[in-house]
């Protein structure tokens, strides 16, 4: 998010050699379509106005294709063209997400690790700082219980990293950072920046083997103790490589929180807005995300008053199994519709399906459709390996 807001401050021009014959006849406050042909070093850029090509300087992060609202600003022996803020705010959002996109990946082999880290159980044993911190971590995911109520995914969305840099604004300005203790995005960093530390640290050192690990050294006196720091750890090439590991791991988890929070800026203009969530919880002994798809779709005519909304969530809970949902909402309606894998949890949501209406009602909502239909649906499921905006290369 930093790269986005850095990039806003810069000044928003290009800058143009008044030598170009095809920029004679220009006018202060004259309105121009632009076209970015190629991006070079050193802030050059071949635009395309009008037909006519020529190179401009800037410090701002355009991309090759990209098509720009210009205005004259000044005319001179340079020509300063400033482009329009929404525009740059786009190209600003577009880079950042191109940055993300290679470098992202689902959060719960993370999660997974982690919970063997915290536990000690299997694979090479990690530094205790590493541990206390996966402990930390899986133990303030939000816990379910077996079942997922609406105060559960309020918290667990709270806590989901999606919402860190706004929360950090409010609590700065209250003086209580305690409050971000639970945050899995602040838990991630945290974690990162104690891996790059060791990992550092370890690089400096040759690896050790298990014959060398287990020599003791030779005691020193008192005085000698005082006079040399203590040693950084020695570590075996399993512990670095199980280091280096968990931090790629830590980077894909962060880079798609990041990603996520980065598409849900992007303006969609007359079609459909897409915003995915992965919430981390706990189940008992075992981490889950839960995954939420929602989606916008803007009134077609003049007749439809107000936009539709889709929201779409799967879990896979221990006392439940895998339970999938699509809750569509247009005005003031809502239809409901719930697929899960076991004929108990089928029955279990049907015998309910009356108090969910009622609870409807009650929040001003009319439901035209509640079901709940036995068997998992494709479609219903949010697929995290599909693009995530639509992006060309």
């Amino acid at each position: 998010m930093e790269s986005i807001s850095s990039s806003l401050v810069t000044q928003q021009l290009l800058t143009v050699s008044s030598n170009h014959s095809q920029l004679r006849g220009l006018a202060i406050g004259q309105q121009l379509t632009g076209t970015v042909l190629t991006v070079a070093q050193h802030g050059t850029v071949a635009l395309q106005v009008n037909q006519s090509t020529f190179n401009a300087r800037t410090t701002l992060p355009l991309i090759a294709g990209q098509t720009l609202t210009l205005v004259v600003e000044k005319i001179g022996p340079e020509i300063r063209l400033k482009i329009l803020d929404q525009q740059l705010h786009s190209s600003g959002l577009i880079q950042a997400i191109r940055q993300q996109l290679p470098r992202q990946g689902s959060a719960i082999e993370l999660l997974m690790n982690l919970q063997r880290i915290a536990r000690q159980t299997g694979g090479t044993r990690l530094p205790g700082s590493i541990t206390q911190l996966a402990r930390n971590i899986t133990q303030s995911l939000t816990e379910v219980g077996g079942s997922l109520s609406g105060e559960t995914v309020r918290q667990a969305l709270l806590n989901s990293g999606h919402f860190l840099e706004q929360r950090l604004l409010k609590l700065l300005s209250e003086f209580r950072g305690g409050a971000l203790q639970r945050d899995f995005k602040a838990g991630l960093i945290r974690l990162r920046t104690a891996l790059a530390d060791i990992i550092g640290q370890t690089k400096a050192q040759p690896a050790r083997n298990e014959a060398t690990s287990s020599v003791p050294l030779r005691p020193r006196g008192p005085a000698q103790a005082q006079i040399n720091p203590a040693p950084v750890p020695a570590r075996d090439a399993a512990s670095i490589k199980a280091l280096i590991d968990l931090s790629q791991q830590v980077d894909s988890a962060l880079a798609r929180i990041q990603l996520h929070q980065l598409t849900s800026l992007l303006e969609h203009e007359g079609a459909r807005s897409v915003w995915i969530l992965e919430l981390p919880v706990r189940d008992g002994e075992t981490v889950q995300l839960v995954r939420f798809r929602i989606e916008k779709e803007p009134s077609r005519d003049e007749s439809q008053a107000a936009a539709s909304f889709s929201i779409l969530f799967s879990v896979r809970l221990q006392a439940l199994g895998a339970v999938q949902a699509r809750l569509t909402l247009w005005g003031d309606s809502i239809s409901v519709v719930l697929h899960a894998e076991r004929h108990r949890t089928v029955k279990l949501a049907q015998a309910h399906l009356d108090d969910l209406c009622v609870r409807l009602l009650q929040t001003g909502l009319t439901p035209e459709s509640v079901v709940c239909l036995h068997g998992l649906h494709a479609e219903e499921t949010p697929n995290i390996h599909t693009p995530l905006v639509d992006i060309q290369a």
